[in-house]
């Protein structure tokens, strides 16, 4: 028989199958004519195949089997092993005692115990504390406030019980005092004339206690300026002489800032 599909490009080889083809039919009906009662050449009879319904039934009989028995597996290697676990002998001091993993787990809850307490307080403190401000105790503080400055005012200018000399600066005006001590609604007169009574003896000791220290300081100053003073450089060029100059800084630590604020300033 020859493929539908395929197409034979040799006209002589198309001849020879033809031919071999016929031979072929020829000798099935020569033996089909001899032989015909050792050979059944009839076609065979067609059966209708009735379809068949399986039940899903015992397949799920027989997963749910196979489940259990690899439960019950699995349950008996565990009964094994606990068995096992069970017969060996352990300390019995050892099993409840409490070791801790570092030296100071102390000291970590503790500190942790004081952190809770302290957010607890600051919690309660901020539950407490109004939303709101009121104006009639803020205005109390402030008239509370302005009496106490006057108080300070009237008390500056007094000796201490240690007989010490006050702070008093170069001038009254330019000191950080006399602004701290501007006039406020009723005490200003007072507080002027509590600062000028004040101030007035103590005026010309302070002024005689700095000169004597500038010209103490002057005096050091003209011994030192050989040694720490540079060569005046007269112009701008560069000479072989100022090669290896170099200016020695002076150091102003000699004297006490504490007793004179002046020296701080030089």
């Amino acid at each position: 028989m020859h493929n539908p599909g395929y197409v034979e490009s040799d006209p002589e080889m198309i001849r020879y199958k033809d031919y071999s083809m016929l031979i072929h039919q020829k000798k099935l009906q020569a033996i089909k004519e001899k032989g015909s009662h050792l050979i059944d050449g009839s076609s065979p009879d067609s059966y209708t195949k009735s379809p068949t319904y399986k039940s899903k039934r015992p397949q799920i009989v027989t997963t749910n089997k196979m489940k259990e028995i690899a439960i019950s597996k699995e349950n008996q290697m565990l009964l094994d092993k606990l068995t096992k676990i069970s017969r060996k002998k352990y300390s019995h001091i050892t099993s409840y005692m409490f070791w801790p993993k570092s030296m100071n787990g102390v000291m970590r809850k503790k500190e942790a115990q004081k952190i809770a307490y302290e957010n607890l307080r600051i919690a309660k403190r901020i539950e407490e504390k109004s939303p709101y401000l009121e104006k009639k105790a803020m205005d109390k503080g402030w008239e509370e406030n302005k009496k106490y400055r006057c108080q300070l005012v009237k008390f500056q200018g007094k000796k201490t019980k240690t007989s010490k000399l006050p702070p008093i600066e170069r001038t009254l005006s330019q000191s950080p005092t006399f602004e701290r001590l501007s006039p406020i609604n009723g005490c200003a007169n007072e507080s002027l004339a509590t600062i000028s009574k004040s101030v007035s003896p103590y005026l010309k000791e302070y002024e005689s206690y700095k000169k004597n220290t500038l010209k103490r300081f002057k005096g050091f100053e003209t011994s030192r300026s050989q040694i720490t003073k540079p060569k005046a450089i007269k112009s701008l060029s560069p000479s072989p002489e100022l090669n290896y100059s170099m200016a020695i800084p002076f150091e102003p630590y000699l004297f006490n800032k504490k007793h004179d604020p002046d020296m701080s300033m030089l």
